[in-house]
């Protein structure tokens, strides 16, 4: 049986992630995407943020899926728009 006190550090990296991989990222004005990674630089957040999204690969410093974001961070995913999170899920499973 898991002690609260093992339990600790993985609580930790989920409510303070060191990296955050915004699965839909988007530059489209008003979209959950964009409205996400704006919350999230205007909130202070002081890690790495990793947008994903294979339509942008142009626009933003952007990574197709969440296989190719190179780090050994704990990563929280975030969904952004539930066909790019499905789409996402089924490539970090390749």
């Amino acid at each position: 049986m898991t002690q609260p006190d093992d339990a600790l550090p993985a609580v930790r990296r989920m409510l303070e992630p060191r990296s955050i991989a915004v699965v839909g990222a988007s530059v489209k004005s008003g979209s959950l995407g964009e409205s996400m990674m704006a919350e999230l630089r205007r909130g202070g957040f002081e890690g790495a943020i990793y947008p994903v999204n294979p339509g942008y690969e142009d626009v933003l410093p952007n990574h197709p899926t969440l296989g190719d974001v190179d780090s050994p961070e704990a990563l929280e995913a975030y969904q952004a728009a539930k066909r790019a999170h499905k789409a996402a899920m089924r490539a970090a499973k390749t």
